[in-house]
């Protein structure tokens, strides 16, 4: 497995999900709630088929999140101040 630390996001397709770090993607198959479970609370789900890494985001946008290597990610309608909250509060 991938240190938690050198993850930036993961995204669900079907029935893998896709491990995205700076320099590689890894793909598994495991459901993203299976996932989920196995992260900390620097983990957050952000929408349907994401959860981010919030010490990798720098900037947060009403409808996505901009991650340290310039990958935007989608967020559900709301999202932005509870990530908001959550990144406060972690950091």
């Amino acid at each position: 497995m991938v240190p938690l630390s050198q993850i930036l996001y993961i995204e669900a397709q079907k029935q893998y999900v896709l491990i995205h770090t700076a320099l590689d993607c890894y793909r598994m198959k495991c459901a993203l709630s299976d996932m989920e479970q196995q992260l900390d609370a620097f983990f957050m789900k952000c929408q349907r088929s994401f959860i981010v890494n919030l010490g990798a985001v720098i900037r947060i946008k009403t409808d996505c999140v901009v991650l340290k290597n310039g990958t935007e990610i989608p967020i559900s309608r709301g999202m932005a101040d509870n990530i908001g909250k959550e990144i406060i509060r972690l950091f």
